[in-house]
């Protein structure tokens, strides 16, 4: 998967697309919500997506791309207070299938 693929799986998603890292990074935003795609994920083949909400300073790791509203119940259940630097060996990381048991049923809405 190269990057414009990823790009355009996070616009199916409901994301905004941020082309401003585009070297670097690919980046999806949907207001205080943010996911992160480093340039290793395209290069490695390893689906590994940082949600990260930017009011609350929070973020997790998640194996699929979910949609802005699957990404903030993410956060909101999984979100860790992000260190000056992320240790990528210890961080959370979810499987798909949470995102394929949440629906918005479940939050109420």
């Amino acid at each position: 998967m190269d990057r414009e693929a990823i790009e355009q799986q996070l616009v199916e998603a409901g994301w905004e697309v941020d082309g401003g890292f585009a070297e670097h990074l690919a980046i999806g935003n949907a207001d205080e919500l943010s996911i992160l795609v480093p340039q290793w994920v395209w290069q490695d083949q390893l689906p590994l997506y940082e949600l990260y909400d930017v009011e609350k300073n929070v973020a997790c790791w998640v194996w699929v791309i979910p949609t802005p509203l699957q990404g903030a119940m993410l956060l909101e259940e999984y979100g860790e207070p992000t260190p000056g630097e992320w240790d990528y060996t210890s961080s959370t990381q979810l499987r798909p299938e949470s995102l394929e048991t949440t629906t918005t049923h479940d939050l109420g809405l």
